[in-house]
């Protein structure tokens, strides 16, 4: 896991911005280091949150592009409270939820 913005490689730069933006309003954020699936394509996940429960996992995939840049793969919520995860709204949306519910870092 990484919990620091420096050590998120640069060329995924939605996912550096996205954890900035999450640790700016007070959520905490952690990464998953590059990975690569079973065809050898490289992919990048983070995920964001609070001590109250609210979760977003955004991954990050090179299969679209070849192997050449990251595109969004997936995003998945769990909201406060709830166990279960589903599909998430775009980053834009995400990023209004971010800044609406703001929260000590406790991921």
């Amino acid at each position: 896991m990484i919990n620091n913005l420096e050590d998120i490689p640069e060329d995924v730069k939605a996912a550096r911005s996205l954890a900035a933006f999450a640790r700016d309003h007070g959520w905490s954020f952690f990464a998953v280091p590059v990975q690569r699936d079973s065809a050898g394509d490289p992919f990048f996940s983070v995920e964001v949150g609070t001590k109250g429960g609210e979760r977003f996992k955004v991954t990050w995939h090179t299969r679209a592009t070849g192997g050449k840049t990251y595109r969004v793969f997936s995003k998945i919520w769990r909201p406060a409270g709830k166990g279960v995860w589903m599909d998430a709204p775009s980053l834009k949306k995400i990023r209004e939820v971010i800044a609406n519910v703001p929260e000590e870092p406790g991921l």
